[in-house]
């Protein structure tokens, strides 16, 4: 019997909820100050007309912790928006457009490949903010 070595790559699904889950519990100060932005999924064509509609907009970040931070990648953000991808994931071109038209609007943008860098990230974007862990 062959042994496979192989592990599972968690999906960027399963990352994001872990990621979540992590902020809801160490910060309980941002809660309702970060939230998911459900641009993706499948939809019928009348939906996707409706929510294009709407104002849904192809490559807009999966997380958006709406807190300024005068630190963060030594300059002044607006807020974070998150980008979760699994560690073979590639941004898309629309990805690539939003996060420019992000940064150019004075907001810091963050592409987090697991819970470690997550953490990391959004430690250091919140130590100059009144937003600390309890």
């Amino acid at each position: 019997m062959i042994k496979s070595n192989s592990t599972k790559i968690p999906s960027e699904a399963k990352i994001q909820s872990d990621c979540f889950q992590w902020l809801w519990n160490t910060y309980p100060s941002t809660r309702r100050l970060c939230f998911h932005i459900p641009n993706g999924g499948l939809r019928s064509a009348r939906e996707a007309a409706t929510f294009k509609a709407m104002g849904v907009v192809a490559g807009i970040p999966d997380l958006c912790l709406a807190i300024a931070s005068s630190s963060y990648d030594k300059t002044y953000s607006h807020a974070l928006y998150i980008e979760i991808k699994t560690a073979t994931g590639k941004t898309s071109p629309e990805q690539e457009a939003c996060h420019i038209a992000l940064k150019n609007a004075d907001n810091a943008i963050a592409i987090v490949r697991s819970l470690e860098e997550f953490k990391q990230t959004v430690t250091t974007y919140l130590a100059n903010t009144p937003y600390k862990p309890v």
